[in-house]
């Protein structure tokens, strides 16, 4: 199960067709829910995979997404995989606390993913 925690970026939306092809199930979580909401919903789904943008902008001011679902993951253990879209370029200094992202590993950077995959379409 994948869960997408991001904006209207188009990198959501290429995160929801990617799911689609491949066959993995998702479900979207909306940009503006606080930590309690993105917990219930993340153990409710059985997420193991959340796909985040490091923060956005609302009525001119930065909503720190990465910092929430950090927030979340105490009442989330099902996560095991996240991958940060880099939206505000924020997701370095926020990495740079040590605050573990995951109980082993670190976050994903979304375009290391995109540079590592092949974009050719399948046959």
């Amino acid at each position: 199960m994948v869960a997408i925690y991001m904006p209207n970026l188009i990198e959501a939306f290429t995160a929801i067709h990617a799911c689609q092809r491949i066959g993995a199930i998702y479900t979207v979580l909306f940009s503006g829910f606080g930590p309690e909401a993105v917990a219930s919903r993340l153990q409710a789904a059985g997420a193991s995979t959340v796909i985040v943008a490091d923060g956005s902008y609302r009525r001119g001011k930065l909503v720190p997404l990465l910092a929430t679902l950090r927030e979340a993951r105490a009442g989330s253990p099902t996560v095991q995989h996240v991958i940060v879209v880099d939206r505000t370029g924020t997701f370095g200094c926020v990495a740079a606390r040590r605050a573990p992202l995951r109980r082993a590993g670190r976050a994903t950077r979304g375009h290391r993913l995109c540079a590592a995959g092949s974009m050719r379409p399948r046959s």
